[in-house]
């Protein structure tokens, strides 16, 4: 569990470099990364995740 700015990246050089940039679903999806607001309503974002990674079943199984 981590935490994020608003702007949902981390950066490093005052903001010049971006080191985890979470501000869409799709990049959330791919670093793995399960936004904790979602967590009394997580069907649509765990759709589109399952969609993401092309319903694999090893990421699938990873997840649960």
């Amino acid at each position: 569990m981590f935490s994020v700015p608003a702007d949902k990246q981390i950066t490093r050089d005052f903001g010049k470099t971006v080191i985890l940039d979470l501000s869409t679903a799709e990049h959330e999806y791919d670093a793995m990364a399960f936004p904790l607001n979602q967590t009394f309503s997580s069907d649509q974002w765990f759709t589109g995740w399952m969609k993401f990674w092309s319903y694999d079943q090893a990421k699938i199984e990873l997840f649960t």
